[in-house]
């Protein structure tokens, strides 16, 4: 599986959270909420753990 370890950005909590449910349902995947440097992002958790898992863990969402 290829991974475009592109971090999604956006200013709203609740269209963070949104986006990422809407990308685990489409991709059928787990995505992690996490905030590094005062901003949220969201991104795959196999990207963000790719990544060495930057700044805190807010929120997993689990694709079932």
């Amino acid at each position: 599986m290829s991974c475009d370890c592109l971090a999604k950005y956006t200013d709203e909590d609740s269209k963070v959270l949104k986006m990422a449910e809407r990308l685990a349902m489409a991709e059928q995947t787990d995505y992690v909420i996490y905030k590094y440097e005062g901003k949220k992002y969201f991104d795959r958790k196999e990207c963000w753990q790719k990544a060495g898992s930057p700044g805190e863990s807010i929120t997993l969402i689990c694709y079932i």
